[in-house]
């Protein structure tokens, strides 16, 4: 030790104990080995035993049975289960329970099951045991237990054998539909079933149910997809078709009614029935035969589940909740089905899920029933397509994903979904889109008598047709890929547009109208509003295939001092929300659809009016003060914003106002120039090549620097620089040039009608640039705008419509194309069949004087126009003509523009008006400019007494003055 030193002697210390932790560690892991050797001998000791102790109990089994393990095409025992074998059967169950292993005695299983279901439940020996005190317990629990099994050989999904489990129909199928029906048993017995069933439902009976009525309707539409089917498919189809039906039988066995089960228990069954059984895809119209239906009529299904979602919160959240959005699509899919389909439901009155006895059903005939069930239904139908909103989002984001029906969608979906899913459901919802069925709908809107005195049959009426509305609103939004179609289909259903005027002027005490215009102030708490948003959103489709024959001289569905009242009400209406809103809130929802009809019908009423102005378009009293031109003067943002969306308050022709439409434009105008600085952009151009050297020079200028000063210096055709400084005049000469080539039909960039009006033309693309060409010539209209310059420019007048934001339909045709809008209203009136017009979905077009066909739907070559599909193709082909033919070159030209004149400046202009205002607006600067020049020289006359020198050139030194400082002069005007 003394040799090592003490560096030594810590490092043999280090090493000992090295050691000793390792021979430590060396002897807790034996102990533990020999610890885990005695166990798992334990374990296969106890093993080996338990499957002696089962080979020996299977032996005893048999003997006691006479069963023969051999046999197991034809399993069969001697056991008896009626009431006089009680003791044997108890002795035999109770053994078979012991020792039971589904992958080894599932023929034993089906002998057992053959032998129970050979009696019926009252005269079985499980009725004797139920009665027996000693061995009541007992005998339930086994009952209980075999149901189990039997389920699970039933439900398994999962199973290796997927052959076997989906043509599963014997003994156990047998055993589980007669001794699972509480109706099957003695009174005495029902304690007994709805312990059982609690159970079941305890081992998640219902989603396992779920489960496996999924994959079997998987597989049924996978054999439905496929056109030609061999006879071994038509058997398998059949098969499966019954399986679910069995499956669907037990799942009933749930809702059955008993005295002693509490009500919170009743809920929480239905509720599992419809989150489970319900909301399997498509299954009530593909499976649902008579006999099925007579299930949920007799049980009062859809009574019962329409009560449970309209009157208990708690459980309409835990149902929704737990759907989602595909499942409750699904579960609404089938719940429209089985209201179309049952024949009699007991509705009279909603049923309590206690109700153990429910009185004989009421025929589907009996209007007072079918008044509440449709009612209940409608509510019902509204609570989901609300729920599914939660789930539709309007664009692509990280959290949605495409849906094929909601489009966009984040909720959950069931995987491996088969794509006709969705088609197949989507014929359940048709029903609601269904012409026939909207009509039923709104039976008591139009039955209504509105010449009498309200009382309260027609109140009655009137909160039906709100809840009707308010459903088929939520359904657009939450369905958006249908709302074309449930739209047109209320649209053009009989006089209902009528009707619904007539009820929206029937509300209230005071009537016309008078409840929405006071709730203007505050429209979310008016409870009609669905009914007026409907209105609108109708009447707007009604307005895009009104000819103006229907319109002023039939005068259908509206006279025209009915139409005028539509306007003059939609005018004040939104004119209030605007005036009243809170900047801090979001505007109501029912201003959207109520703008876009004024908007439609302002249009409409600057072609042609529907009467005289004060009839239509009222200005309000609040326009009509100074104040009101103050607050437009200051930025004030209510005042713009009523100048931006109700354009209408301010006419093209001033009543007396002190401003006007055109004097506002350059007012924004010349606020925008006032934040540009005094940049400039010098360019020079050769008087042969105005259009390609304004092209050159100026198309690659940003926005910003377009709207700065432009100085133009000209070189004359001999090449010499010509004398004379741009002071706006020689600018305006360049304009001029360069539109009149540009613009001219023979550069092709734009086209005549035939009254001579400029279009863009379709056959734009022989020029390699075009798009770029029509994008700088937007620019360049949107600068002659900008700075005043007139340039006259006869666009047609749908044209005027595209500049200002508006979609381009069929009454703008005619200033396109007036002979095919002739003929389309040709087409819209013939009495005959269309069919023998020999008309398709296409449209030919002149290409350079080759007749060129082209399609205005998918497949439109071989869809013939019927009267039933009329309105569709005069639709389409009016938006072809006017928006898709030339899509690419209106985009351009559009773009171009409004990167100079914000769309908004311009929303306050009808498109005649919009025609006008090039003329117009001249007038206005020249008096504008002379205000302001009229103004200065005031002062100046002023300083002049001071001495002060005058300028030489008065005007052009106030334009700097107004440029400097334009606030300050507007005033002066």
């Amino acid at each position: 030790m003394e040799g090592l030193g003490a560096k030594g002697v810590v490092e043999r210390a280090k090493q000992e104990r090295l050691e000793r932790e390792m021979r430590r560690n060396a002897q807790a892991l034996a102990e533990k080995q020999q610890a885990a050797s005695v166990r798992i001998a334990k374990l296969v000791r106890a093993h080996l035993a338990r499957r002696r102790a089962s080979a020996r109990l299977r032996l005893d089994w048999d003997c006691l049975v006479s069963f023969d393990p051999l046999n197991t095409a034809n399993p069969q025992i001697s056991l008896t289960s009626d009431l006089k074998s009680a003791a044997a059967f108890y002795k035999a169950v109770g053994l078979f329970l012991l020792f039971f292993d589904s992958s080894k005695d599932v023929a034993r299983l089906l002998a057992l099951c053959k032998s129970i279901s050979a009696n019926p439940p009252r005269e079985s020996a499980w009725s004797v045991l139920f009665l027996q005190n000693s061995r009541k317990n007992y005998a339930e629990k086994m009952f209980r237990q075999l149901l189990w099994i039997c389920l699970q050989r039933v439900l398994d999904s999962r199973s290796s054998n997927q052959i076997h489990s989906e043509y599963l129909s014997g003994p156990e199928f047998l055993l589980l539909v007669v001794y699972g029906d509480l109706k099957r048993h003695l009174p005495t017995s029902s304690a007994v079933l709805s312990h059982t069933m609690t159970y079941l439902l305890e081992k998640e009976m219902m989603a396992e149910l779920h489960n496996t009525l999924i994959n079997r309707m998987r597989n049924i539409l996978s054999i439905l997809s496929r056109k030609n089917r061999d006879a071994s498919e038509e058997g398998r189809l059949s098969s499966l078709k019954g399986n679910v039906k069995a499956l669907l039988h037990i799942s009933f066995f749930s809702l059955y009614s008993d005295e002693e089960i509490p009500e919170s228990t009743h809920r929480l069954r239905l509720s599992l029935f419809v989150c489970h059984i319900l909301s399997t895809p498509t299954l009530l119209s593909t499976v649902c035969d008579e006999v099925s239906l007579q299930l949920f009529s007799k049980n009062s299904i859809l009574a019962r589940i329409c009560s449970l979602i309209i009157s208990s919160e708690e459980d309409r959240i835990f149902i929704f909740n737990l759907l989602e959005g595909e499942g409750t699509l699904f579960f609404l899919g089938n719940l429209t089905d089985l209201f179309r389909r049952l024949k009699s439901p007991p509705i009279k009155q909603p049923l309590s899920p206690s109700n153990k006895s429910p009185k004989s059903p009421k025929t589907f005939n009996d209007d007072i029933d079918i008044a509440i069930l449709k009612v209940n239904f409608i509510r019902v139908a509204t609570v989901a397509l609300n729920h599914c909103k939660l789930y539709v989002s309007e664009k692509a984001t990280n959290r949605v994903v495409y849906h094929a029906f909601f489009e966009w969608y984040s909720g959950k979906s069931i995987p491996n979904i088969s794509a006709n899913v969705f088609s197949l459901t989507v014929d359940q919802l048709a029903l609601f889109w269904n012409r026939q069925f909207v009509t039923e709908l709104f039976e008591p809107l139009t039955s209504l008598n509105f010449s009498e005195r309200q009382n309260s049959t027609q109140i009655a009426a009137l909160i039906e047709i709100r809840d009707i509305c308010d459903m088929y609103l939520a359904m657009t939004l939450a369905i958006p890929k249908y709302r074309n179609s449930i739209l047109s289909t209320i649209t053009y259903a009989p006089d209902l547009i009528s009707y619904m005027w007539r009820s929206l002027q029937a509300l209230g005490p005071k009537g016309g109208t008078s409840v929405f215009l006071e709730a203007a102030k505050n429209p979310e708490k008016e409870h009609f509003l669905p009914v007026l948003e409907l209105f609108c959103e109708t009447l707007s489709i009604r307005f895009l295939t009104l000819d103006n024959e229907e319109i002023y001289e039939t005068q259908k569905p509206f006279r025209l001092e009915e139409i005028a009242n539509i306007c003059s009400f939609l005018n004040s209406f939104c004119f209030s929300i605007y005036w009243n809103a809170d900047p801090n809130m979001r505007l109501p929802h029912i201003l959207e659809p109520a703008k876009k009809l004024l908007v439609q019908l302002y249009d409409r009423n600057s072609r042609r009016p529907f009467g005289e102005e004060d009839q239509t378009f009222l200005v309000a009293k609040e326009v009509r003060k100074p104040q009101f031109i103050e607050d437009v003067r200051n930025g004030d943002e209510r005042a713009l914003s009523i100048l931006h969306n109700m354009p209408q308050c301010i006419p093209f022709k001033s009543r007396g106002l002190v401003i006007r439409s055109v004097e506002i434009f350059r007012l924004l105008v010349a606020r925008e120039k006032a934040t540009l600085g005094n940049f400039s952009q010098s360019v020079t151009i050769h008087r042969n090549m105005v259009l390609e050297d304004g092209f050159r020079t100026l198309h690659k200028l940003t926005p910003q620097q377009f709207k700065q000063t432009i100085r133009v210096k000209f070189i004359s055709k001999l090449g010499l620089e010509e004398a004379g400084i741009d002071q706006s005049g020689v600018f305006k000469e360049f304009l001029e040039d360069l539109c009149k080539g540009a613009f001219s039909p023979d550069f092709n960039l734009f086209k005549t009608t035939d009254d001579g009006m400029l279009y863009p033309s379709p056959t734009s693309f022989v020029h390699p640039e075009h798009l770029d060409l029509l994008e700088f010539f937007g620019r360049v209209l949107g600068k002659a705008l900008y700075e005043g310059i007139t340039i006259d420019i006869p666009f047609a007048l749908f044209m005027y419509g595209k500049l200002r934001g508006s979609h381009s339909l069929l009454d703008d045709l005619p200033s396109l194309d007036p002979e095919l809008y002739k003929n389309l209203i040709f087409l819209k009136h013939y009495e005959g069949d269309c069919e023998d017009l020999g008309l398709n979905f296409t449209i030919d077009l002149d290409v350079f004087g080759e007749i060129v066909t082209k399609e205005i739907k998918l497949g439109g070559r071989a869809v013939s126009v019927t009267n039933e599909n009329k309105y569709q193709y005069q639709h389409l082909v009016s938006d072809f003509r006017l928006n898709q033919e030339c899509k690419d070159q209106y985009k351009s030209f559009l773009k171009g523009f409004r990167s100079i004149i914000s769309e908004k400046w311009l929303r306050f202009f009808s498109p005649p008006e919009l025609q006008k205002l090039p003329a117009e607006m001249l007038r206005v600067v020249e008096q504008f400019i002379g205000a302001i020049t009229k103004r200065v020289s005031e002062i100046l006359d002023g300083l002049e007494k001071r001495g002060s020198k005058r300028p030489k050139n008065l005007r052009q030194f106030a334009l700097k003055k107004y440029a400097d400082n334009p606030d300050r002069y507007i005033k002066v005007f």
